[in-house]
Parts: C-alpha cells; sequence; structure tokens
C-alpha cells in the first residue's frame, strides 16, 4: 500500500481540524472539565431519571434531582467541610499534648527498651505550633475558596440537568457524526460507557457514604471528641 494513498483531501482537512480542535480545547481546560464532570454526573443520575420520568415530565424528573442534590451539597457537603477545617486545625494546636500523653505511654520499657528515644517531644510542639498557626490562617482562605466554588458548581448542575433532559437528543445529534455503517456500533458504545460511568460513580459514592458513617459512629460510640471530622475525612479521601 503506497503512502500517497493516505494525503488524501479528506485526511489532511481531518488531521488540520484535530489539531484546531486540540488547540482550542487546551484554551477552555476549565470549560472542558465541567462538561466532563457534568456528563459523569448525569450518567450517575440517568437510571434516576428514567423512573421518575415514568411518573412526570422528564424535565420535572431531572430538576427535582438536581435541586436535592444542590440542597445535600449547601446544607450537608459544605458545612461538613468548614467544620471539618476548623476541628482539623484544632486537633493540629492540641497536637503537642497528645504527643506528651504519648511520650509516657512510650517510656514504659519492656526487656529494658522503650519508644521513648524515637519521640521527641519537645522538637514536635515547635514544629506543630508553628503548623496549627498557619492551619488556622489557611482555614478562612480555604472557606472562602468553597464559597467561590459554588458559582462552579451551579454551573455542572445546569449542564447536567440539561443532559438528563436531553440525553435521546444529545446523543442522536452525536450519532449523526457516524457513517451509517458505524451508527449501531458508536451507539451500544456511547450506551455502554454511559451505563458503566454511571455504575462505577453510584458504587463508588456508596462505598465512600458506608465507610464515612461506619467509622465516624464507630468513634462517636468510643467517644472520640473529631469523630465526625475524622468520619467525613475517611468518606473524602476514600
Amino acid at each position: 500500500m503506497q503512502i500517497n494513498e493516505y494525503f488524501t483531501f479528506k485526511n489532511i482537512a481531518f488531521a488540520l481540524m484535530l489539531c484546531i480542535f486540540i488547540y482550542f480545547l487546551s484554551k477552555i481546560t476549565d470549560i472542558a472539565l465541567m462538561i466532563f464532570a457534568s456528563f459523569v454526573l448525569a450518567s450517575t443520575l440517568l437510571p434516576l431519571v428514567n423512573k421518575l420520568s415514568k411518573k412526570m415530565p422528564r424535565a420535572a424528573a431531572s430538576g427535582l434531582i438536581m435541586v436535592a442534590l444542590i440542597l445535600g451539597i449547601f446544607l450537608v457537603f459544605i458545612p461538613l467541610t468548614v467544620f471539618t477545617l476548623e476541628q482539623f486545625a484544632l486537633l493540629i494546636k492540641n497536637a503537642p499534648y497528645y504527643i506528651g500523653l504519648l511520650h509516657k505511654v512510650a517510656s514504659f520499657k519492656i526487656f529494658g527498651y522503650s519508644l521513648a528515644g524515637v519521640l521527641e517531644p519537645i522538637h514536635l510542639a515547635d514544629v506543630l505550633n508553628s503548623v496549627s498557626s498557619t492551619v488556622l490562617e489557611k482555614t478562612i482562605s480555604a472557606t472562602a475558596a468553597i464559597a467561590s466554588s459554588a458559582a462552579g458548581m451551579i454551573a455542572i448542575a445546569i449542564m447536567t440537568f440539561y443532559i438528563c433532559v436531553d440525553y435521546d437528543v444529545l446523543k442522536k445529534g452525536f450519532l449523526k457524526l457516524f457513517p451509517q455503517n458505524l451508527k449501531d456500533k458508536a451507539r451500544d458504545i456511547i450506551d455502554s460507557v454511559t451505563q458503566k460511568v454511571g455504575g462505577y460513580v453510584f458504587a463508588q459514592l456508596v462505598s465512600m457514604l458506608f465507610v464515612g458513617v461506619f467509622l465516624g459512629l464507630g468513634l462517636l460510640l468510643m467517644g472520640h471528641k473529631h469523630a465526625l471530622m475524622l468520619g467525613f475525612i475517611a468518606f473524602a479521601f476514600d
């Protein structure tokens, strides 16, 4: 097969359009990431939207789910994040006291050896005091950053709403980009990707929720004063 067969006007035009698309995509990275996040979120919510749309208009079902999601974020997630930052700063501030207790416990000798020589409470206390002051200062700026990200959350929520409402229309429009002999295969791939992405995100959220709730409840039953903070941190990092 000769190389000249690839240098057709169609292939050259496609390569140029691809380069232009990649160039403009690099200039709108934030918007592209928001669209991607909206697709992932819509893939997670589509099964619920499809069920509710059997009992009410699809727009109403999508709107109801998005309102519940936004209220959950603003009434639960953001306050918990701010509370966790404040508790974390308090924990670091009191860390020298905890290290002193740990040092006393580590001073207990077993077969003539102890862990006290490894721990240096004085140096650790100095370091943690400086860290605690920094964390306390950054807590305010972190709270402001969370508030400023509210606009991005609302934009993602709006895009997710329209994807959920007009998912079939968007899919048909996207399939028009493919030749007739590839439409069925492209449709199967789109449906498979949407289903698997949504299922993965939903399963991950359930796993995160169980880890955070059970860890928080367990520490709360043990009387730990930072049970809520540690449970939320486990939820977020899981």
